[in-house]
């Protein structure tokens, strides 16, 4: 089993935003951060700083996700931002991050959650 927590987020937001919803979403998937393999975000925010910081800081490797492996998953997440669909034609950056990077098999076990700048999401599969 791979499990990965993906993650979105605006430009002003801050790692310490990130690492605070990741948190949130551990507790309320009942998973640990040590049963965590990976975080993943989408082309569109490749090179985001404080995505590479809470990846950092958290003790996390950090994948960003091509688009077309995104949009291979797209139809598997729960949650459908409009204005997130205008911009990049996938429903949810942090849940589309964490299908495509989990393997075969993807599924949510944590819908995106959000803060006021950032979003994650937690998925797993098979390698």
């Amino acid at each position: 089993m791979r499990v990965a927590i993906g993650v979105g987020c605006r430009k002003q937001c801050s790692a310490e935003e990130i690492i605070e919803l990741v948190h949130k979403a551990l507790e309320k998937s009942d998973v640990t951060i040590s049963d965590i393999n990976l975080m993943a975000t989408a082309w569109v925010k490749e090179g985001a700083e404080p995505i590479i910081h809470a990846a950092e800081a958290l003790d996390l490797p950090l994948v960003v996700i091509p688009q077309t492996r995104c949009d291979e998953v797209a139809n598997l997440a729960q949650t459908v931002s409009q204005k997130v669909v205008e911009l990049f034609s996938v429903p949810s950056v942090a849940e589309v991050s964490a299908l495509a990077a989990v393997g075969k098999n993807p599924k949510l076990i944590c819908t995106r959650i959000s803060s006021a700048a950032a979003s994650c999401a937690i998925a797993a599969g098979e390698k």
